[in-house]
């Protein structure tokens, strides 16, 4: 099982930033400023029991959002960003069945985060959204093992030139996903066709 070889736990934030710095393709530095959390995965190899043999292989931070956020259910202080998640490419691990698969480290993350988010509203407010981007065109295969939990595609902004953001990955067009109990209703014409059947069957079965 995946779970008995991943293992989720707090890290600093510098060392969260070096990591991003190594395996971000699109944005390769975090600003820690407004960071609340920064969580990383473990991966323990097959037949290494030692703590010190396990290795960093994905990281997620978190903290209150970036971007301006007009007026709703969900004051800005209930709201919690996935500002950055990033992995080693290429990590699989052997199924039941013999096959080689992907370790899914960062919807494991992305997932973790999501648990927090009631205890993550700051100045007495309670944690009502979860929010984070995709870039168009992506698989965005990180969010969509997590739509079963209640994260949805709510539309898309449009790119353009930011302040502080890299040129290039800020005139891309993205994704915005949304969880909590202030998320806003999920538009699935977003997600590419292909995608998007097996999306709305999974959050129209989600656990409530």
């Amino acid at each position: 099982e995946a779970e008995k070889h991943l293992e989720l736990r707090s890290i600093d934030k510098q060392q969260a930033c070096e990591f991003v710095a190594r395996h971000h393709s699109l944005l390769p530095y975090c600003n820690p400023r407004g960071m609340m959390y920064a969580i990383g995965a473990f991966w323990r190899r097959d037949g290494a029991d030692d703590r010190r043999s396990r290795e960093l292989v994905a990281v997620a931070t978190a903290g209150t959002p970036t971007g301006r956020w007009g007026p709703g259910a969900c004051p800005v202080d209930g709201i919690l960003e996935l500002t950055r998640i990033a992995s080693v490419s290429g990590l699989t691990r052997q199924d039941r069945r013999g096959r080689s698969v992907p370790v899914n480290a960062s919807s494991a993350l992305a997932s973790r985060l999501i648990d927090l988010l009631p205890t993550s509203g700051r100045r007495g407010t309670a944690g009502c959204r979860f929010v984070t981007y995709s870039v168009v065109g992506e698989r965005a295969s990180t969010y969509l093992a997590l739509v079963a939990k209640g994260l949805r595609p709510v539309g898309i902004i449009r790119g353009k030139p930011a302040k502080g953001a890299a040129g290039e990955a800020a005139m891309m067009d993205k994704i915005v996903w949304e969880a909590g109990p202030a998320a806003r209703a999920p538009d699935w014409s977003v997600l590419p066709p292909d995608r998007r059947v097996g999306a709305i069957r999974a959050f129209q079965t989600r656990i409530s």
